[in-house]
């Protein structure tokens, strides 16, 4: 699955990216998100597995353009980000997710908590198969 976008972050927690859900308990969001007012975005990542999450952030060049790729293969999650600096698809995590399930809901997210005005344009959503 890969996504590129455009955004404007303003305010704390504004994020957008990608995001893998088997049931509340169990799903994965990653893409970009603005912990600080005022600070640079950072690519986020947040796995929960049986309702227990972490939450891995590093840093990102202030770009209003970027792209997410997810490769899965069983129960495990590959996630890149594409460089702003390179062009070249970069790892931000490798994961699992512990599920039986062969099927999971997959696409888009952005959210805004704390205020309204947040603006997001997905350019792209390409989900496809692989391996079988």
């Amino acid at each position: 699955m890969i996504t590129t976008f455009e955004y404007e972050p303003i305010y704390q927690f504004d994020q957008a990216g990608l995001c893998v859900r088997i049931d509340e308990n169990n799903w994965i969001k990653f893409g970009s998100e603005y912990p600080n007012v005022g600070g640079l975005p950072k690519l986020s990542t947040v796995v929960t597995n049986f309702g227990y999450s972490d939450w891995s952030m590093q840093d990102c060049h202030k770009s209003k353009h970027m792209g997410f790729r997810l490769t899965r293969v069983r129960n495990d999650y590959n996630v890149d980000y594409l460089s702003p600096d390179t062009g070249a698809w970069t790892q931000m995590r490798l994961t699992h997710l512990h599920h039986e399930s062969r099927v999971v809901k997959a696409g888009l997210y952005c959210c805004s908590p704390i205020e309204k005005g947040f603006a997001v344009n997905f350019k792209e959503l390409i989900i496809k198969e692989l391996i079988r």
